[in-house]
């Protein structure tokens, strides 16, 4: 009987161990759907710009191994591409990667067609290939094909006897399909000296349909980079001139912050204080230092492309060294990656543009912080896909990134309303470079227009404030319709020769495209930064652990 009452006993202990895993597993279930529910939500309610990086971080592992002979291949940008027969836009509601793509709106039966025309030698082998998307397109369909031009293809459409050879990388999409992407291996006919890409939809009859186009790309196969770009860093120019424009980093051939911009700088320097998120100073309160750019600015400040969000930073990178570094303010400095991939100079210039809102919800809101308590800013970009040298007088692409520099420093001002200093970076040697983002000399001429903002602000203050550089814009910081600007590090070095300081940029510091830094590149530039932060007169107050900022 005993054992039998024992028997009963364990059964029913093994049917309450059961229940209770059952119970335990439903109410960790329960939790794990509640959780994911409000992730799902709060990434619907972000900003389309998070949403799109996967997408982009895998289009750019994809893409083929040579060197990328488009100009603005995602239409992120409003160059390159030629319009001639409309009904096409670029749109921001639909893409496969970025914030754009190209949108055939067919209408009518007639075709829309957009093109490109780029360099192209007889026998080299070439790789084409694009992403597409359709909706309700009934017949005809979207295509992509490659036009091979002799010397007297130069219009649209070429002559007949222009054409040497028409290739098809994508033809007859039609219905409704998702994002696909279509590829050809072509070798250019003997004759070619460019070729044509053309983007074409249409439809024969039915309802209106509509076609999408992203990530285009036209890459010359087996090829290495060009001849390397030789020049004289900035800081080692001095008065020495690079096309008749002077060097220095500052006004007269100087590395130096004139007395003026010096004496603004420390003041400014000395306001930092630890905010709470109302932006009032207050004991507990945190300064905020955050970077803004392009993927080259996220890899050096965290080790990442894409933003350091969801990973801890790279430990050589600069967010890294500054945590391994007791010297620095851990306190409260907060130093926060907003830097992301495909975010040129062109995506900060409005405070409405999608960059500043992904950075307030991915960036500031999850590390605990405000815009209001973000006062410092190290601001390092370019434009993608330039086309025009300094050579090419007033077109210049380094002009248009002062102009639009100015609109950065403008912007971020509106955001930040706290923000105090801006410390801008150039480039870094572009000779590496295996395609069109950011070759020589785009690259060092890079450096000019960050020299010419910082300037513009300078004469600016010395002549009673009144705007004195049409391109740069209104820069006074009294007013606070800007921060003040100022030189961070200096990032051009001409690849292998040392400049002044000892530093170069080799090979190795860059990844297969040239242009992206490779591991020892990150490390690199954050010693540059870390150098900088640690020893200027305008950083130590509020970076160091030393530097007495007033309310801890």
């Amino acid at each position: 009987m005993k054992s039998s009452l024992e028997e009963v006993s364990h059964e029913l202990e093994r049917h309450r161990i059961a229940v209770f895993a059952i119970i335990g597993f439903l109410t960790l279930f329960s939790l794990l759907f509640i959780l994911l529910a409000k992730d799902f939500s709060r990434q619907q309610s972000q900003n389309k710009l998070g949403n799109y990086l996967n997408a982009a971080t895998a289009a750019a592992a994809a893409a083929p191994s040579g060197i990328e002979l488009l100009g603005n291949p995602g239409f992120e940008r409003s160059k390159a591409w030629k319009l001639p027969t409309g009904g096409v836009t670029i749109t921001t509601t639909t893409f496969h990667s970025g914030l754009r793509s190209a949108q055939f709106a067919l209408s009518s039966t007639a075709a829309r067609t957009i093109y490109q025309d780029v360099n192209a030698s007889a026998n080299v082998q070439y790789q084409a290939s694009g992403w597409i998307n359709t909706s309700l397109i009934v017949s005809g369909g979207a295509g992509i094909s490659l036009q091979w031009l002799n010397a007297t293809g130069v219009v649209y459409p070429a002559p007949a006897t222009a054409i040497l050879r028409t290739d098809t990388v994508a033809t007859n999409v039609i219905g409704t399909n998702p994002w696909a992407q279509f590829t050809a291996q072509l070798t250019a006919p003997a004759g070619a000296v460019g070729a044509r890409l053309l983007l074409t939809a249409a439809k024969n009859s039915g309802a209106s349909g509509k076609a999408w186009f992203d990530d285009l790309s036209f890459q010359q196969m087996n090829s290495t980079p060009g001849p390397s770009f030789v020049a004289t860093p900035l800081m080692d120019l001095g008065n020495q001139t690079y096309l008749g424009f002077g060097g220095g980093l500052y006004p007269n051939g100087s590395n130096a912050v004139p007395a003026a911009g010096d004496s603004a700088g420390k003041m400014r320097s000395s306001a930092i204080l630890p905010l709470d998120g109302n932006g009032v100073a207050t004991s507990g309160g945190q300064i905020v230092m955050l970077s803004i750019g392009m993927s080259n600015t996220s890899y050096e400040f965290c080790g990442n492309s894409t933003g350091c969000t969801t990973t801890a930073q790279a430990a050589n990178s600069f967010m890294g060294q500054a945590e391994a570094n007791p010297s620095v303010n851990h306190v409260n400095l907060k130093i926060l990656n907003g830097a992301l991939a495909l975010q040129d100079a062109s995506k900060w210039t409005s405070p409405t543009l999608p960059a500043y809102n992904y950075v307030r919800d991915s960036v500031l809101t999850p590390a605990g912080v405000t815009e209001k308590q973000v006062q410092v800013v190290w601001l390092r970009d370019a434009d993608a896909f330039q086309t025009v040298s300094l050579s090419g007088g007033s077109g210049a692409d380094a002009y248009t990134l002062e102009n639009e520099m100015g609109q950065v420093v403008r912007a971020a001002k509106v955001r930040y309303p706290n923000l105090q200093m801006v410390f801008l970076s150039n480039m870094t040697y572009g000779g590496y470079s295996t395609g069109s983002l950011n070759p020589e000399p785009y690259a060092y001429e890079n450096g000019f227009g960050i020299k010419w903002l910082i300037q513009a602000q300078l004469d600016q203050m010395a002549n009673g404030g009144t705007v004195v550089d049409a391109r740069a814009g209104d820069l006074n910081y009294n007013t606070g319709v800007a921060p003040w600007v100022a030189w961070g590090p200096d990032l051009w070095a001409d690849g292998i020769t040392p400049r002044s300081d000892g530093f170069t940029w080799l090979a190795e510091d860059v990844r297969s495209d040239g242009i992206h830094p490779s591991a020892s590149g990150i490390g690199k530039v954050a010693g540059l930064l870390m150098n900088y932060f640690t020893k200027s007169p305008y950083t130590s107050a509020w970076f160091m652990a030393t530097g007495g900022v007033p309310v801890k």
